[in-house]
């Protein structure tokens, strides 16, 4: 039997700041055995930078994040952040001894921004009773993660492929002489009352694009160190999007008006920092643009590809690169 939000099952519990590393522990050792049960290498470990994305949600969305353990840790967790209109299943990692157990459903349930089981006979696990999306992220090769998911409205849409590389020189597309970059810290310190102006032109990009602003996130990525420059029309100054890429070689999140451009920015973004590694891009399958234009200056896709799952069609992925599967 499901419990009901208004129930708190036996372990289930906030997380609080102290929980942070053996929730850190519990993704680790979760994605160490699934690559080894697949034969895959396992995931390059950055405790500290999980740790800090942790703390990110925590601070933003507390009231959505959830854990089972007890004496002994962190059993599972949860975290899930709301957007606007978009709830968002950021993570959800049960410890593999502790799996097949039931306890990742019952933390998912704690982290939802409603009840499902008070509309469970709609066919859709209840997600009619959200009147927003219901969205995550599930491993193309985890079925009875997807099954869960799909259970609760957030069927599978379109698969987000990660891509690395480093680009071959004059294959990908120039920015047309019409667009000009300009980096974040340049606006701000020209333009009157300049981070205001920032906050509000990132912000209307993120509403035409997404359908929602998010300046708690945008704050996260500058503290993270990741550079951000905006892209607009050299005749008028009309903001045309946005782009981040950070000096480890991750590009993204990265905002466009119009996706033609898409291939043209991510080539001017990585032309301004130079990583000691491979560029990491995560692709939505809608930016087939983007898609053929990377293969074909040089990356390749790596592992296998996340499934972006929702209850109904929300941000235009096509026009729209993300900063990661767990924080579009």
């Amino acid at each position: 039997m499901i419990a009901r939000l208004g129930e708190v099952a036996t372990g289930i519990r906030p997380i609080i700041p102290a929980d942070l590393p053996g929730c850190a522990s519990v993704f680790y050792a979760a994605l160490d055995e699934l690559t080894a049960r697949h034969g895959q290498p396992p995931p390059i470990r950055n405790e500290a930078g999980m740790i800090g994305f942790f703390g990110h949600l925590l601070t933003t969305d507390g009231e959505r994040a959830w854990l089972s353990g007890g004496i002994d840790g962190v059993d599972a967790f949860g975290f899930a952040h709301l957007r606007g209109s978009l709830w968002f299943l950021s993570f959800l990692f049960v410890r593999p001894e502790s799996q097949a157990q039931g306890v990742g459903r019952q933390v998912l349930l704690r982290t939802f921004p409603h009840d499902p089981s008070a509309a469970a006979d709609d066919g859709m696990g209840g997600a009619s009773a959200w009147n927003g999306v219901l969205a995550t992220c599930a491993d193309s090769i985890q079925p009875v993660s997807t099954g869960l998911y799909t259970g609760y409205g957030m069927v599978p849409r379109l698969p987000l492929f990660t891509m690395l590389g480093r680009p071959r020189r004059g294959v990908l597309p120039g920015l047309p002489r019409s667009v000009e970059r300009c980096g974040f810290d340049d606006l701000v310190d020209t333009a009157p009352d300049g981070h205001r102006r920032l906050v509000d032109l990132v912000g209307e990009i993120d509403q035409q694009v997404l359908g929602y602003d998010r300046p708690v996130d945008h704050r996260f990525w500058r503290v993270a160190d990741r550079r951000g420059w905006v892209y607009r029309d050299r005749a008028d100054g009309a903001i045309l999007g946005y782009g981040y890429a950070q000096p480890s070689g991750r590009l993204g999140p990265v905002a466009l008006l119009d996706g033609e451009l898409l291939p043209a920015v991510l080539g001017d973004l990585m032309s301004t920092l130079q990583p000691a590694g491979d560029w990491q891009i995560f692709v939505p399958g809608a930016a087939e643009r983007v898609m053929v234009a990377l293969l074909h200056a040089g990356f390749r896709c790596e592992g296998t590809p996340a499934l972006y799952c929702a209850s109904r069609i929300g941000p235009d992925l096509s026009r729209y690169i993300v900063a990661s599967f767990a924080l579009l």
